[in-house]
């Protein structure tokens, strides 16, 4: 039975694509010591495995009924792969093909605004997204794990189910990309994460028209938005917070030059200063930092010349 998914594109069989992805994370826990050798009555089976082979039954039995795949609590299907996910004594590949499982839901808008309990749900995965770990084994196959778990954070951000998201969680989904901006190692990894990081911020001050801002800190998105219900769960909070959090990366850095995290953190900045303009004048607390700090820091590099006349000219 193909299956519309409800104000969405596609034409899938929700069904059938969460079963699939839960038998071959099955498959490949089997292969691994910790699981190899279970028997399908083996006592030792522990929950993570349990709950996989459960939702598969539950799943199955669901579609022999036509149950539709909304009044399904979307948790039930989610909870499964987030426990994997969040499970530090799992290996990377596992761990790898439980972000797919996630990964898909959304690409596929089987999780869209009209999922039973959508916000929670949203909110589950970005909280063990952001806490995703895993027992390292390899180097280069953990850093695609990683980049996996960043891809997914981005496009829940920039999905219809992005507006779910709380201002503490936008916060450290961001931070959370940032972390791995600065990891050492692994040069597709960090370049992965400064992309994805880039983009989830020019997203995020892209949203909002600065100009509506107003004396309660909170900002009015436009009428279109509303009438839509997509305005965000999130708000100013977020936005103030993540430019305090750049301010204080460019402070900690006390000499007049600047060190590579400075410099990718003003190239941030001096991003959402191009895009958003003037505009920001209506937000007294970002203007604050950028003119007691940011611009104080643009200054001493000016007057001390200890960077190059390009950037100098950027900034």
């Amino acid at each position: 039975q193909v299956v519309d998914i409800r104000k969405g594109m596609y034409h899938v069989q929700p069904y059938k694509i969460i079963i699939s992805h839960a038998r071959l994370l099955l498959d490949t826990m089997r292969t691994n010591a910790r699981w190899a050798g279970k028997s399908n009555k083996g006592p030792s089976k522990d929950e993570l495995y349990l709950n996989l082979e459960s939702l598969c039954k539950n799943l199955e039995k669901y579609s022999n009924l036509n149950i539709d795949i909304y009044d399904v609590e979307a948790l039930v299907f989610t909870e499964p792969f987030l426990d994997v996910v969040k499970d530090p004594a799992t290996t990377g590949p596992i761990t790898l093909i439980a972000l797919g499982a996630i990964s898909k839901l959304v690409e596929l808008s089987i999780l869209n605004q009209h999922s039973k309990d959508i916000r929670d749900t949203v909110r589950s995965i970005g909280y063990s997204l952001i806490n995703c770990v895993f027992h390292a084994t390899d180097k280069e196959n953990d850093a695609f794990v990683l980049i996996k778990m960043m891809k997914i954070l981005k496009n829940i951000l920039v999905s219809d189910i992005g507006c779910f998201l709380s201002d503490d969680l936008v916060y450290n989904m961001i931070i959370t990309c940032y972390n791995n901006c600065v990891r050492r190692g692994n040069s597709l990894l960090r370049k992965s994460a400064e992309m994805f990081f880039m983009e989830m911020v020019n997203y995020l001050y892209s949203r909002y028209d600065f100009t509506l801002f107003i004396d309660t800190e909170e900002i009015i998105l436009n009428e279109d938005d509303i009438i839509n219900h997509d305005a965000p769960d999130y708000g100013s909070q977020s936005l103030i917070l993540l430019f305090r959090f750049f301010c204080d990366i460019i402070e900690d850095n006390k000499s007049v030059e600047l060190g590579q995290k400075s410099y990718f953190i003003m190239t941030v900045v001096n991003s959402i200063v191009e895009f958003k303009g003037s505009t920001l004048m209506h937000c007294s607390e970002i203007m604050q930092m950028i003119t007691n700090i940011i611009g104080v820091k643009v200054l001493n590099i000016i007057k001390f010349n200890t960077f190059s006349s390009s950037f100098i000219l950027a900034v």
